[in-house]
C-alpha cells in the first residue's frame, strides 16, 4: 500500500500542499503492477451501504463468545460479504458463519427498546444506594488471577490498551459492589447515550472506530448461540444498572403476556440482591 514501493514519494501528506514526487531510488515494484494490485484490493474490500469509503469493520467480534464451546469470533470479508466466523476449529455447530449485519441489527433493536424516564433514574439511584457496601481489600490470589486475565485479553486483542489500563488501575483500589458514589448527573448522561444509541449505531456517517469504542464502553461480553445473541453483559457502571432495569421490565412484560421464558437470558445485569 506504500507508494514508495512504486517509486513515488508523498510530501506533506494531508496538508493543502500535498504533492507526489519521484523517489530518489529505483522502484522495487513496477508502478503498473502496484496500481493494479491497489485496484484489486479496492474491489475486494467490503462496501458499506451509504458510504463512499471502503472498510472492513467488525465492531462486535472481539466481545462475542459461543455459549457452547467458548470460542471467540473473527470477521471474514471473503466474496465481498462481511461475515463472522468461529475462531475455533472445528466449529461446534452445523453452521459457524453468519452475516455480520445479523448480529449488529440485534444490538440496534435492543437499544430501540430502551425507554428511560426520570422515574427510572430515581429507581436506579435508590437501588445503587441500597446496594453500596464499604470497600474491601481483594484476596491476593484473586487479584493475581484478575491481572493474568487482563494480560491474556490484551495479548489476544480482546480489549484496548485504554480499557486494560483502566481495569489494571481499578485492581489497585479497594472495591465494592457500587464502586462509584451514585451520581444523578452521570446517570442522566448514560440515559441519553443509551436512548440514542440505536440511531447512532445505524448511521453510516459514524466512523467505524467510534462505533467499536462505544460498544466496548457499554458492553463487556456477548453470549452467542449460532446466529443469535442470547445475552449481553454490560460494563459494571451506570450502563449495567439502566440496561438491567430495561431487562427486568421486559421480563415482567413477557410474564404478563404469558410468553413463558422466551428471551429470559436478556441482559445479564443485576439490579438488586
Amino acid at each position: 500500500m506504500n507508494p514508495l514501493y512504486a517509486g513515488r514519494a508523498i510530501r506533506h501528506k494531508g496538508r493543502p500542499d500535498e504533492a507526489e514526487r519521484p523517489a530518489r531510488f529505483e522502484a522495487p515494484i513496477e508502478p503498473a503492477l502496484f496500481d493494479r494490485v491497489g485496484a484489486i484490493r479496492a474491489e475486494r474490500c467490503t462496501r458499506h451501504p451509504g458510504m463512499t469509503m471502503l472498510r472492513r469493520s467488525y465492531p462486535l467480534v472481539r466481545l462475542m463468545r459461543c455459549i457452547h464451546c467458548e470460542s471467540t469470533f473473527h470477521g471474514d470479508a471473503g466474496n465481498g460479504y462481511r461475515r463472522v466466523r468461529h475462531a475455533r476449529r472445528p466449529a461446534c455447530g452445523p453452521s459457524a458463519t453468519y452475516r455480520a449485519e445479523r448480529y449488529e441489527d440485534q444490538i440496534a433493536k435492543l437499544f430501540d427498546r430502551i425507554r428511560l424516564g426520570d422515574s427510572d433514574l430515581r429507581q436506579v439511584l435508590g437501588a445503587m444506594r441500597s446496594a453500596a457496601t464499604p470497600p474491601f481489600e481483594p484476596d491476593p490470589s484473586d487479584l493475581l488471577a484478575a491481572r493474568e486475565r487482563l494480560q491474556r485479553q490484551l495479548n489476544a486483542g480482546e480489549i484496548t490498551i485504554e480499557t486494560f489500563s483502566r481495569a489494571w488501575r481499578g485492581l489497585e483500589r479497594p472495591t465494592s459492589i457500587a464502586t462509584d458514589k451514585p451520581d444523578e448527573l452521570r446517570l442522566g448522561r448514560a440515559q441519553k447515550v443509551l436512548g440514542d444509541f440505536g440511531t447512532l449505531w445505524r448511521n453510516p456517517a459514524v466512523p467505524d472506530r467510534l462505533r467499536e469504542e462505544s460498544i466496548r464502553e457499554i458492553f463487556e461480553r456477548f453470549d452467542v448461540d449460532g446466529p443469535e445473541i442470547v445475552a449481553v453483559h454490560p460494563q459494571p457502571n451506570e450502563n449495567a444498572w439502566l440496561l438491567g432495569l430495561v431487562a427486568a421490565r421486559e421480563q415482567r412484560l413477557l410474564t404478563q403476556r404469558v410468553m413463558g421464558l422466551v428471551g429470559a437470558r436478556g441482559v445479564a445485569a443485576t439490579l438488586s440482591n
